[in-house]
């Protein structure tokens, strides 16, 4: 089973390796800063 950290994380990398701006992939995932965004990506 795959945890919903896991899909929202596979979601933000392929957006990010399409060439998604990281503001539209901030807004999306709902993060208020972009640290947060950095740190789930990095996870």
């Amino acid at each position: 089973m795959i945890a919903l950290c896991q899909l929202r994380h596979c979601y933000a990398t392929h957006l990010l390796n399409i060439g998604a701006p990281h503001e539209v992939i901030q807004c999306l995932l709902g993060h208020d800063a972009i640290a947060l965004l950095i740190f789930d990506n990095r996870k």
